[in-house]
């Protein structure tokens, strides 16, 4: 198997970057091909919440040290939390350095793999042009 390549149907982003300047660009997240747009109510608000906890939580932060970092209260915290309160953006930045997680994650509840998503096809060009330079 090829060290490019990851599990099934995906490749490093190292090689897509090199094919992207190979082939113009025709190699594309496949998640971003089919978006679904979604109003942002307060389940959304709620979700993002739980996300930031469950992280800060990983982190075994306490509310009042991540609030601390925030320049918030704890009580603000608690209600960024429970979704009764949004996150500003330049909050949510920082969070992010201190939690060590993703936009994606916490807006979205999206973890992607190590590597981006390819078509069989994809693969079977990438496989025999692996191939051609083994060769």
């Amino acid at each position: 198997m090829c060290p490019f390549l990851f599990a099934e149907n995906y490749i490093s982003r190292e090689l897509l970057s090199a094919l992207k300047r190979v082939n113009g660009n025709k190699f594309e997240r496949m998640d971003d091909m089919n978006k679904e747009i979604r109003e942002y109510d307060k389940n959304v608000q709620f979700e993002i919440g739980q996300r930031i906890q469950e992280m800060r939580l990983d982190k075994n932060m306490k509310s009042i040290e991540l609030a601390t970092e925030l320049g918030i209260t704890r009580n603000q915290m608690s209600r960024i939390e429970n979704g009764r309160a949004n996150c500003t953006i330049s909050q949510l930045f920082i969070l992010l350095q201190i939690l060590g997680g993703s936009a994606d994650y916490i807006l979205f509840g999206k973890k992607y793999e190590r590597g981006i998503k390819i078509t069989k096809e994809q693969k079977e060009v990438l496989i025999n042009l692996i191939n051609a330079f083994n060769e």
